[in-house]
């Protein structure tokens, strides 16, 4: 013991090594001491460090199932949308049969593709065809205006003094 201004201090405070053996003791025996003394702190201190790494270890698990669980929801939701989209483009159809507008050649309001059809086989009856015009050279096409060839090709070109009419259920046949 040491006394320092009235308080006294153990020599193993001061000095660790000096817990495991006395001046009395044989010097192995101390040195015995002295080693078992340390052996059993790092076995404590392993322990701790044991324990330290399973917690974090433990955390790490916990944050690994919770990004496991977030890529599964994401993935249920994706898988969602996708049927989403199948419905909505299954719904939706093909947006050209679907489009509703007014056939000015029948006075109603039908499909886009039919009322089109109808204007076209209205404007288009004396209208050159593509087998017509393909017998043309550049020079004689270059004499008439496109809107010609178009409207009256076959009228005023060709000298077809029938008109060409596409028959109503053509196109329905083909589908």
């Amino acid at each position: 013991m040491v006394t320092v201004t009235g308080t006294s201090y153990s020599l193993a405070g001061l000095d660790p090594r000096q817990a495991y053996y006395t001046t009395t003791q044989p010097f192995s025996y101390r040195d015995t001491l002295t080693v078992l003394g340390r052996m059993n702190r790092v076995i404590d201190n392993l322990e701790i460090v044991r324990q330290r790494v399973e917690q974090v270890a433990d955390k790490e698990q916990a944050d690994i199932d919770g990004l496991i669980a977030s890529s599964n929801e994401f993935k249920n939701k994706l898988d969602e949308l996708s049927t989403l989209v199948d419905d909505l483009k299954a719904a939706i159809g093909d947006s050209s049969k679907s489009e509703t507008v007014w056939n000015v050649t029948h006075g109603r309001a039908e499909e886009s593709r039919d009322a089109m059809r109808d204007v076209y086989r209205e404007l288009a009856v004396f209208g050159a065809r593509v087998e017509d015009m393909a017998s043309l050279t550049a020079a004689q096409a270059a004499e008439h205006t496109t809107l010609e060839m178009a409207a009256i090709g076959g009228y005023t070109v060709f000298n077809k003094k029938e008109p060409r009419v596409t028959p109503v259920d053509m196109h329905k046949e083909q589908e």
